[in-house]
């Protein structure tokens, strides 16, 4: 897909590990950044864990799931 940042391409994927945990892979293929992401659900909460491997960086959020 070539929407990238710079109009260069990307690669995105993503599938569900079991039923409450999906991940998300993003891959600026012609630049450096491979962002991974994993989404926990539970009836309560969703947790994020976010990792890109080239600058090491690591980020934990979590969030009550909101009902209307």
């Amino acid at each position: 897909m070539p929407d990238g940042r710079f109009g260069l391409p990307v690669g995105v994927k993503g599938y569900w590990e079991d039923k409450d945990t999906f991940f998300l892979e993003y891959d600026e293929i012609a630049n450096i950044n491979y962002y991974q992401l994993r989404l926990d659900f539970d009836a309560r909460r969703v947790s994020l864990n976010l990792t890109e491997k080239s600058t090491g960086l690591k980020a934990e959020l979590e969030g009550k799931v909101v009902t209307p």
